[in-house]
């Protein structure tokens, strides 16, 4: 059964409701959102104050993939060679299509290369990481 939770108090439970309603204790209670099937979602939140004030966020379009095995960075791998190369290998599973991705500023993401984990791992080596400052890593399935 899914789980809503509001701050303060919450509102008396109704057996008719598909979801139980809880007491919030901090801000990653708000949202808990499982087994949601693939597809594009738009989210808005709504915000009640004692006085009846209410307020509607601006949407949020959210696509839900069909996996959430995202590949894992094995963090003893990473290295950076005397040529600025970053190297690093990524953990999945067989068959997997991943998409790696770089960013200096975690906002804009530059795609590197799509792969697909022929094994359980995949070597990544990044020779452009010398002309950044700072650079930001993250790998995703494939849909």
């Amino acid at each position: 059964m899914a789980r809503r939770c509001y701050p303060g108090r919450a509102p008396a439970s109704s057996p008719a409701l598909p979801f139980n309603l809880e007491r919030c204790t901090d801000l990653h209670d708000i949202v808990d959102w499982n087994n949601v099937p693939q597809g594009n979602y738009t989210l808005t939140a709504r915000i009640a104050g004692s006085g009846k004030q209410v307020g509607i966020s601006e949407p949020v379009n959210i696509l839900v993939l069909g996996t959430t095995e995202f590949p894992t960075v094995d963090p003893n791998s990473v290295r950076r060679g005397i040529d600025g190369v970053i190297r690093f290998r990524l953990n999945g599973s067989a068959n997997q299509s991943f998409i790696i991705q770089a960013s200096t500023d975690l906002i804009s993401w530059t795609a590197l290369s799509t792969n697909t984990f022929v094994g359980t791992n995949f070597d990544v080596s990044d020779d452009k990481a010398a002309q950044y400052d700072r650079r930001f890593y993250r790998a995703a399935p494939v849909p």
